[in-house]
């Protein structure tokens, strides 16, 4: 008996815990030139620690240079690099973004 509510109590816990809405984290939209040639496309600066990082996707209403964001993400596992600069930068999957107030 003490088995299933210590399995239900620790089941309850982590939907809970995964029901949780994601930090959002403000961030700056970085160009770097096209993929194809010697840039990397867009990456985001995060305002908190100036950390790079790279977006899986990048939704079109926020490519453009300079404008500041919220965003919440997901690291993938997978790091990226480019010429943009002598750096490995992680790649993300972006859960939700929009303008900064």
């Amino acid at each position: 008996m003490n088995k299933i509510l210590l399995a239900s109590a620790l089941l309850l816990g982590m939907s809970l815990a995964s029901c949780q809405k994601e930090k959002l984290r403000t961030a700056t939209v970085i160009a770097t030139g096209d993929i194809t040639y010697e840039g990397c496309g867009y990456l985001l600066q995060l305002e908190e620690d100036g950390q790079l990082i790279k977006p899986n996707h990048l939704p079109g209403a926020f490519q453009h240079p300079n404008i500041v964001v919220e965003v919440s993400f997901e690291h993938t596992g997978i790091v990226d690099t480019c010429d943009f600069a002598p750096k490995i930068f992680d790649l993300v999957n972006i859960n939700e973004i929009h303008l900064k107030q």
